[in-house]
């Protein structure tokens, strides 16, 4: 890298393209950062320049962020977060205190995602010891001792709806799952129409449902809906109960037969039998507060 070229850039212009970003509103912008509205204007006119990009676009509806901006959105989060992470305290002990995550999510995101976060943390983040909180959807909350907090979900929000004081990363797409017990008569005839023949178990997870959604399979279009299923519960172990004892099925994501391994189910994609559904979106919400991103 040739370092010279920092010199030719003003760092303070990634201040208020945050800024920006994060309020929408060249006047919240100027006053969350402690300086005048013709200050800020005059940054966002270099950064136009820096750039070749707009930025923003003011609509009826307030400021709308152009492709660009959204693009390189989070690298900009990024690199000003750690920033303040680097610079903004005044003590450093790497080796010393103890930090609190917080994780907001449903059962299916918990069961299949923290295993994973967990044993890739290890015993210890910069060696510093930690602990990891879960919480559900309904009752998310946070107090000022947590030093990271997650909401993990399915795709509730757009880029045009999502709240002013959140940011939106995309995690990837979950393809559904059909869960079935191992002696399900769909293993021996594969000519059963399963969506039309036998009764559904629906999951109701906020954020993550099924409900109102289209699918088609064996040349027919079926509309999911939690009133026409035989059973619905929010307890992923009480739908693995009643799968056991019946020929029952559940359409689910983030479920795999390793799993459900010694609960007598199996998890099958349901792409693979012909099965055709809008996959789910796992999206990561980010609250930009000090103390939580």
């Amino acid at each position: 890298m040739d370092l010279s070229r920092l010199r030719e850039v003003d760092l303070n212009l990634l201040t208020v393209l945050r800024a920006v970003i994060e309020y929408r509103s060249v006047s919240r912008a100027a006053e969350a950062l402690g300086v005048s509205q013709a200050t800020v204007s005059k940054a966002v006119a270099k950064l136009r320049s820096a750039l070749n990009d707009d930025i923003f676009i003011r609509s009826s509806g307030g400021i709308q962020l152009t492709a660009r901006t959204i693009l390189i959105r989070d690298t900009v989060f990024e690199i000003t977060d750690k920033a303040i992470e680097i610079l903004g305290s005044s003590e450093f002990n790497p080796l010393g205190g103890h930090v609190l995550i917080s994780i907001a999510c449903d059962e299916i995101v918990a069961s299949f995602v923290i295993p994973r976060v967990v044993n890739k943390l290890g015993a210890r983040i910069c060696g510093r010891t930690y602990s990891v909180q879960i919480q559900g959807l309904s009752n998310t909350s946070y107090d000022e001792n947590t030093d990271y907090f997650f909401i993990l979900h399915s795709s509730m929000y757009t880029e045009e709806s999502l709240p002013k004081n959140m940011r939106m990363r995309t995690l990837g797409k979950a393809s559904l799952k059909l869960i079935i017990r191992d002696n399900h008569p769909l293993l021996s005839d594969k000519s059963i129409n399963i969506i039309k023949d036998y009764p559904r178990v629906d999951l109701i997870l906020q954020y993550a449902s099924l409900n109102n959604r289209v699918i088609k399979y064996k040349g027919e279009t079926f509309s999911i809906h939690h009133s026409d299923a035989s059973l619905t519960t929010p307890f992923l172990f009480t739908a693995i109960q009643l799968l056991r004892d019946r020929d029952a099925f559940l359409l689910c994501p983030l479920v795999s037969s390793r799993s459900l391994q010694g609960t007598g189910l199996q998890a099958i994609d349901a792409a693979k039998l012909g099965i055709e559904v809008e996959a789910v979106s796992y999206t990561h919400l980010t609250l930009p507060t000090k103390r939580i991103v």
